[in-house]
């Protein structure tokens, strides 16, 4: 099973690195009980190089599903996150922003009756 769980951490940031055309890195991907997602060793660096987030543990938990309403509820734990978010000399935006671009784009593209309500019910530090 662990080599399963690191080739999905593998694919998963290899597909997050080409979209976002970034450093990406998943040390492992766990799925429990088919509600719950553990990411562990997560990082991703800003288009400096630098590091912009890393989470020891993320745990993503799926609580209220509606399909018919394309509703879905989230809860979020985070174990040792750590989030440098910096706004570099001369530079117009903080080095989040091309991750807010990127998602903001993607949802622009979709149309209404494609579109899911998320809602993060909790959020964990």
């Amino acid at each position: 099973m662990t080599v399963v769980q690191t080739y999905l951490a593998q694919k998963t940031a290899n597909y997050f690195s080409q979209q976002l055309e970034n450093t990406v890195e998943i040390d492992r991907l766990q799925v429990d009980f088919f509600n719950t997602v553990n990411l562990h060793k997560v990082y991703v660096s800003d288009q400096n190089t630098d590091t912009l987030l890393y989470i020891g543990d993320l745990k993503l938990t799926l609580g209220l599903f509606n399909f018919k309403e394309k509703s879905l509820n989230l809860s979020i734990e985070l174990t040792q996150p750590y989030f440098n978010l910096i706004k570099a000399h001369g530079e117009k935006d903080f080095n989040l922003q091309f991750i807010v671009d990127y998602f903001a784009k993607e949802s622009s593209d979709i149309k209404d009756h494609e579109k899911w309500e998320v809602r993060f019910t909790q959020v964990e530090l």
